[in-house]
């Protein structure tokens, strides 16, 4: 019996037992069990699927974020100086195919860092063989002139095949999601 509900005296007859089969009306005090396979599975996820949305709303609300990954105010930055992004050759080549992929993604481009309205900086480096290799790009920051960080990002990029990192695009492939995910959290 559920608390609150009171059962209405009703003397169980062959109609009203006829009516409970036909399975239109099911008696209150029907217990989980009664409850037809069917209709016990999907009650399941259901339940399981509240439970784990209350999970994570939970923990969501429980972590902190550190201020730099969320800024109070949203990036603005149209004029981007890109710095050094390290002493290699790939390294120059990545800088400038990611200068190049900016501009393309509306940005403009400052000579010096003064000019700019934020700085691009990071680290590059390009390890394994030319047709089995890792591009990595961590981290990855875009400050204002003051020097709060505005956007942040880790990449990797990785290739196995039979055509060539450098010369197949890796470079210029990476530079292009890069600047992407610069262009999408600076509106």
């Amino acid at each position: 019996m559920v608390p609150g509900v009171r059962r209405l005296p009703v003397a169980e007859t062959e109609d009203m037992m006829k009516l409970f089969a036909t399975g239109f009306v099911r008696p209150v005090s029907a217990s989980w069990l009664s409850l037809p396979l069917v209709r016990r599975k999907p009650m399941r996820h259901l339940v399981a699927a509240v439970l784990v949305s209350l999970g994570l709303s939970s923990a969501t609300l429980a972590a902190s974020f550190p201020q730099s990954s969320s800024p109070d105010k949203p990036c603005r930055v149209r004029r981007v100086y890109v710095a050094e992004l390290g002493d290699s050759g790939e390294a120059g080549r990545f800088r400038r195919e990611l200068q190049r992929q900016l501009q393309r993604r509306r940005f403009t481009l400052a000579a010096r860092a003064e000019e700019a309205e934020g700085v691009l900086t990071g680290k590059f480096s390009l390890t394994g063989g030319d047709r089995d290799g890792k591009i990595v790009f961590d981290p990855a920051e875009l400050k204002d002139r003051a020097g709060a960080r505005l956007w942040h990002g880790s990449f990797y990029f990785t290739h196995k095949g039979r055509l060539s990192f450098l010369s197949g695009g890796g470079i210029k492939d990476a530079a292009s999601k890069v600047a992407a995910n610069l262009r999408g959290a600076c509106r």
